[in-house]
């Protein structure tokens, strides 16, 4: 039940980039404050990968793409917005659609690449 993961993800997202402030320091941070967080990362990563599947049953997500590279491209696109807000690169109103946008559809037009045939 509950909203369709899409739904889900915005939230999330809307959540977790509105913590950039926050948390953006962490990341300067030695590795010994990280591992305190070994479970709940774990737990993390345990939530990534259900909402994933649910992302591709929903056909939100290819269902070629690993659960764990969701997981990974995520956090990937959150430390990069925590930094582009950060240094005043990008708009914190744009930041979560920016990630939304990024992890579902890439940042790549629909034209075809060079060598690609068009059907």
């Amino acid at each position: 039940g509950g909203d369709p993961a899409e739904r889900i993800l915005e939230h999330i997202v809307e959540a977790v980039v509105s913590m950039g402030d926050r948390y953006h320091f962490l990341l300067s941070l030695p590795e010994s404050v990280d591992s305190a967080s070994g479970d709940r990362t774990e737990r993390q990563a345990e939530l990534w990968e259900e909402l994933a599947k649910r992302l591709k049953s929903e056909g939100i997500v290819a269902a070629d793409v690993p659960d764990a590279w969701v997981s990974f491209a995520f956090s990937g696109l959150v430390y990069s917005i925590w930094s582009g807000v950060a240094g005043g690169y990008i708009a914190r109103r744009d930041a979560p659609g920016l990630v939304t946008r990024t992890l579902l559809a890439g940042i790549g037009s629909n034209r075809p690449r060079s060598g690609e045939e068009t059907v």
